[in-house]
């Protein structure tokens, strides 16, 4: 990385990036991989990681993540799709 700083930094600055650091596209790739559920194993591969703690160092869990999965644990949710589902449900059925 030494000898490609001043490149590096030639090109941010022609670019309008003097914020963008080296290897956020490294950590970009592996968190959309990540997303879409690709295996750990080809993940490594296809980053070129030998070890999955350096795999794992690149892989970021996102807010739309988060609420995704925060919204699939919501009882209220769970419920509605439990009535929206059942076609015997009416306003007065009850879940049990």
């Amino acid at each position: 990385m030494i000898r490609y700083a001043r490149q590096w930094a030639e090109i941010k600055k022609a670019a309008g990036l003097e914020g963008v650091w080296f290897y956020v596209g490294r950590h970009t790739a592996r968190t959309k991989m990540a997303e879409m559920g690709m295996p750990d194993e080809v993940m490594d591969a296809q980053m070129g990681h030998v070890s999955p703690a350096v795999g794992k160092r690149y892989s970021h869990i996102r807010r739309e993540a988060m609420k995704r999965a925060a919204a699939a644990l919501e009882p209220a949710e769970a419920v509605r799709q439990i009535l929206i589902n059942t076609p015997e449900a009416d306003k007065n059925a009850t879940i049990q």
